[in-house]
């Protein structure tokens, strides 16, 4: 690997390392699996939040919760219909949706005395329109991938080194998003 690689993934040791009890949003996606199971082998107190909606991949809940079984993590898998406030399809839906997403994450965290909340958002994504960032940043939820500069194509790489059967699997993008803004 890459020096740069190394430092990269030194930082995100460290990010982790000095995050005390943490939950980890989990997507069941590449991204989100990756900093859950590096999270897990670093800190262990680590747990894995999954939101269930109606707009989720089915599959993609089954595929998380066989995930954090396999690799004995702590989880819980939290029920949510859909956000009132995107029904219409809004041009900001994905910023209210990420909002009432990490509300019930926040919840989570208070409820339990967790210090630090984690996304998957890895260093890719910050120079794409993605309007629920700006929720993230509200809510001081940190994105360790993105901070550390982990690109997808190095988190796949990292994946495979470390043996996950997720490595090269597809992106899913949110099902919400092939659907144009203010349609029903």
């Amino acid at each position: 690997m890459k020096e740069t690689l190394n430092n990269k993934i030194n930082n995100l040791d460290d990010i982790i390392r000095s995050s005390g009890k943490i939950v980890v949003a989990f997507s069941g996606g590449i991204d989100s699996s990756f900093l859950l199971y590096r999270a897990s082998q670093l800190n262990a107190d680590v747990t894995a939040i999954t939101i269930c909606t109606p707009y989720m991949v089915s599959h993609e809940i089954e595929c998380a919760h066989e995930f954090v079984t396999q690799h004995n993590i702590k989880s819980a898998f939290i029920e949510m219909p859909i956000p009132f406030n995107i029904i219409n399809n809004p041009a900001d839906r994905c910023y209210l949706c990420k909002k009432e997403v990490f509300d019930k994450i926040v919840l989570y965290a208070k409820e339990n005395e967790v210090d630090t909340i984690f996304d998957g958002t890895n260093a890719d994504d910050i120079g794409t329109y993605r309007p629920g960032l700006k929720a993230l940043q509200e809510m001081n939820v940190k994105s360790p991938l993105a901070i550390s500069g982990l690109t997808k194509s190095e988190i796949r790489q990292l994946s495979k080194k470390a043996g996950l059967s997720f490595w090269n699997k597809p992106s899913m993008t949110c099902l919400l998003t092939r659907i144009p803004h203010n349609t029903l």
